[in-house]
C-alpha cells in the first residue's frame, strides 16, 4: 500500500465556485478538527477549509461551522478517563469503521501506564445530525478516497459524503 494520500481537487475548495445549495441549509452539526502545532503549508490548508467552510455557512447551504483542535496524539491512559479527541476517533470509527479511516487516523497500543495512542490527521470534518455521525472525512468508502475537501464539496452541493 502506498503511503502517499490523494489529493482533493482544487476546485473542492475554490471559493469563487458557484455552488448549488439545498433550499433549506443542512441544520446539522458540522465540525472541523484541526491538529495543533503543524507546517505552515498544513496550517493554509487548514484555513482554506475552514474559510470554505465559513463560506458555505454565509451562503446558507450549512447553518454553521464549529472548530475543534487537537494535538497530534491522543493518550489513552490504563486506568483513567478516555481524552476527547481519542471518544471522537473511537465514535467515527464506530460511524464508518476503523478501517475506512486508515491511514489517516493509527491506533496503536500503548506503553506502560497507556492502554492506546491515537495519531490524529491534521484536519478531519465530521458531519452529525442529532449525535449521530453521518459522515467523517478523511476516509477510504469502498476503495474511494474521500479527503476533507471532499467533504466540503458534497456539503456545497446539499451532500453528506
Amino acid at each position: 500500500m502506498s503511503s502517499m494520500i490523494p489529493r482533493a481537487t482544487r476546485s473542492a475548495l475554490d471559493p469563487t465556485a458557484s455552488s448549488e445549495t439545498a433550499t433549506d441549509p443542512f441544520d446539522g452539526e458540522v465540525t472541523l478538527y484541526l491538529r495543533t502545532g503543524v507546517s505552515d503549508v498544513v496550517r493554509d490548508r487548514q484555513r482554506t477549509v475552514l474559510a470554505r467552510l465559513d463560506q458555505l455557512a454565509a451562503e446558507g447551504a450549512i447553518e454553521s461551522v464549529r472548530t475543534v483542535q487537537w494535538a497530534a496524539k491522543a493518550r489513552v491512559p490504563a486506568d483513567g478517563p478516555t481524552p476527547e479527541a481519542a471518544a471522537r476517533y473511537d465514535e467515527f470509527a464506530d460511524a464508518v469503521g476503523a478501517g475506512a479511516l486508515r491511514p489517516f487516523f493509527k491506533e496503536r497500543p500503548g506503553v506502560g501506564r497507556l492502554e492506546r495512542v491515537v495519531v490524529l490527521p491534521a484536519v478531519c470534518l465530521a458531519v452529525r445530525n442529532d449525535e449521530e455521525v453521518l459522515g467523517v472525512c478523511p476516509r477510504y468508502d469502498d476503495g474511494n478516497h474521500e479527503s476533507v475537501e471532499d467533504g466540503v464539496a458534497a456539503l456545497a452541493d446539499g451532500r453528506v459524503l
